[in-house]
């Protein structure tokens, strides 16, 4: 059974924090505030609030439905930690997913939402040294405003459902800033000039290139006799130059 607000029976108000609750959650998970495999302390996370347990609990059953979170019988709530395969198959979704959004975005979008992400990555270009947190944030919220500006309502039910982006996001980069930067850069060119199937292609080669860091350490792990489907993404050292 899928567990959602509207499923909650409760007064607006309530429902209000519990979607609160929820969302403060998701944002310390995508930045890894509460890292892959952690226990959720339910009565610090209420505390911490000024909520009681009960709203808290509502929340992590959403988080849950979508994924995000584990329930273990007789031990709590954790932070879901994904296996390299199933890593796999979130960038596959992924890929595809993003594909959409961008061709979307580059016939949608205001022109000054799109100038935006140029903004934000531009000064990385003239940065000596990147700071990751830094890059992570923009990175984070240029592929999420991807989905958002899309227009396409389905794309965003899809993300908001299964909590694609936010799963992607809960174990960090998986290329390091200098690798990814200009290919982030090139797809807002495309999205500025309005060329749709450009802004696809590259969208489609950015993640790929991200895909086959993934793949290829589940080739290594398969010719040495391990399960992929067994191994944490978090348990595994990725090339990410």
């Amino acid at each position: 059974m899928n567990i959602t607000l509207d499923s909650i029976k409760y007064e607006t108000p309530q429902k209000d924090v519990i979607l609160e609750i929820y969302e403060d959650l998701k944002s310390r998970i995508m930045r890894r505030e509460l890292p892959p495999d952690i226990k959720i302390n339910q009565n610090q996370i209420a505390s911490e609030l000024g909520v009681s347990r009960t709203p808290v609990v509502n929340a992590l059953h959403m988080l849950k439905s979508g994924g995000l979170i584990d329930n273990i019988p007789n031990r709590g709530f954790y932070v879901h930690k994904a296996s390299l395969q199933e890593t796999v198959e979130l960038y596959e979704l992924r890929q595809a997913v993003e594909m959409v959004a961008a061709g979307n975005t580059a016939e949608y979008a205001k022109m000054e939402d799109i100038q935006q992400f140029k903004d934000a990555f531009l000064p990385f270009l003239q940065a000596k040294e990147i700071n990751i947190t830094d890059y992570e944030k923009v990175d984070r919220n240029f592929h999420s405003r991807l989905i958002e500006l899309s227009q396409n309502h389905v794309l965003q039910r899809v993300n908001q459902t299964i909590l694609l982006l936010p799963k992607a996001f809960s174990f960090g980069l998986l290329r390091s800033p200098k690798s990814t930067l200009m290919g982030h850069l090139n797809i807002v060119d495309a999205l500025m000039r309005r060329d749709i199937r450009q802004a696809q292609i590259l969208t489609q080669e950015h993640l790929g290139l991200s895909l086959k860091v993934l793949k290829d350490a589940c080739e290594g792990l398969v010719k040495i006799g391990m399960d992929p489907r067994k191994i944490a993404v978090t348990d595994v050292e990725l090339e990410i130059k």
